[in-house]
């Protein structure tokens, strides 16, 4: 694919203009790609992998981001996936963590926001403690992890140097292989016992929900937070419950845990679900969460052997 500037002619969907791509690896980004590819979308995107190297994708390591020859074309929007989302790698090595998600992606917003490009930056619930009911947009950022640090730092330097910015805040994406269901999908055809916690809670949302929510903030420049959340929170429990009940398995293999019964320590964010006021303002609903673990279970279903 020959991605080209602004000012030549081409056949592509000039609805979202000429996008950049930035962590094409992540499983948001590359779900980003083959949709806006679909939809003949004037898309280039980075890598970190040498073997993916071609006129549409770029390499850039946001830890030596010197050395990466940045695409010399301009572009309308610039949508931020990069960066390290485990909050276990934040908690083991918060000091790379920093150079990754911080100083990596400043980097790329400095040159992005010199050609003002519009920028949408993927960030999370994660930058509130949880213990407030559905947070505004408007609330204080108050994060209780590393990882939501990072967020959080990252956001207000963004918004400290550009003002063609949306900041998009989801709570838990969950994708088609989804590790934690398909390990429990995988023990309770065999009969086996799962035992997800009663006390922790998140307001899962469908990777493709989230995907289109990017579509349509790519299309619209929409300026400001976003907050992409399920409509409520609900137990890990529960939906393990619902995932045994959608495959027609006996509920009772699904047995309630108590992460206060765990040796280490474990931080419970007791709410995550976050207000979509904004949402609703670019015509999207939230989801309902038990929805959204049906649907992934009945979809895993039938597509795993």
């Amino acid at each position: 694919m020959i991605v080209k500037g602004k000012d030549q002619q081409d056949t592509t969907n000039a609805r979202y203009g000429s996008v950049l791509i930035v962590g094409g690896d992540s499983v948001v980004g590359t779900n980003l790609v083959k949709t806006f590819r679909m939809k003949r979308a004037n898309v280039i995107t980075t890598t970190r992998r040498v073997d993916k190297l071609d006129k549409a994708t770029v390499w850039l390591d946001l830890l030596d981001v010197n050395a990466t020859e940045f695409p010399s074309l301009k572009f309308d929007t610039a949508i931020l996936c990069a960066g390290l989302t485990s909050k276990q790698q934040c908690d083991q090595d918060p000091q790379q963590s920093y150079k990754t998600n911080v100083d990596g992606i400043m980097h790329v917003v400095a040159k992005l926001a010199a050609q003002r490009a519009h920028i949408i930056y993927l960030s999370t619930n994660e930058v509130f403690s949880g213990s407030d009911c559905f947070p505004t947009h408007k609330a204080d950022v108050n994060p209780m992890s590393i990882y939501g640090k990072l967020k959080a730092e990252c956001e207000s330097k963004i918004r400290s140097i550009t003002s063609n910015l949306t900041i998009v805040r989801f709570t838990k994406i969950i994708h088609p292989k989804f590790p934690l269901f398909v390990e429990w999908v995988c023990r309770i055809k065999k009969r086996e016992t799962i035992q997800p916690y009663c006390d922790k809670y998140f307001a899962p949302i469908p990777l493709d929900y989230a995907v289109n929510v990017i579509l349509r903030l790519t299309s619209m420049k929409f300026p400001g937070i976003v907050h992409v959340s399920a409509s409520r929170d609900i137990s890990y429990y529960e939906a393990g419950v619902v995932i045994a009940k959608t495959l027609s398995r006996d509920i009772n293999l699904v047995i309630p845990h108590r992460s206060i019964n765990d040796d280490k320590d474990i931080p419970n964010l007791a709410k995550t679900a976050l207000d979509t006021t904004t949402l609703k303002e670019i015509g999207f609903s939230p989801c309902d969460p038990c929805d959204t673990i049906k649907a992934w279970a009945l979809k895993y279903n039938t597509t795993v052997v």
